[in-house]
């Protein structure tokens, strides 16, 4: 996870996947939370950028986006972290203690993976 300003856009998150982020490079996945309308406009921003995937947290759900040779199409599942199930961390995002949540979203994950 790095924190790092992407010309004309800055995402709520970044991640960057084995290897090392440098000031002129961009991260392999952002994350946006949209709280209004509207936000899916900074993927052309992004696509430029050769940002590999946009993830949007938008009224309790998540929307993915994957950069192909034709710009971004929306896909059902993360195809640089497909082991992450985005329908159970969005029935966790939004719970007030955000510890508990975590906890919570680990218990449910050992259950799955054991």
């Amino acid at each position: 996870m790095h924190s790092h300003r992407l010309g004309e856009v800055e995402p709520d998150e970044c991640y960057v996947l084995d290897r090392d982020l440098t000031d002129d490079d961009y991260p392999d996945i952002a994350l946006e939370v949209v709280i209004r309308s509207g936000g899916i406009d900074k993927l052309e921003v992004y696509r430029g950028l050769g940002v590999r995937e946009v993830w949007f947290w938008h009224r309790g759900a998540f929307r993915l986006f994957e950069l192909g040779a034709a710009g971004y199409i929306e896909v059902p599942r993360s195809g640089l972290v497909p082991a992450l199930y985005f329908d159970v961390l969005a029935s966790f995002a939004e719970r007030a203690d955000q510890h508990e949540a975590l906890k919570s979203y680990r218990d449910r994950l050992r259950q799955t993976s054991g």
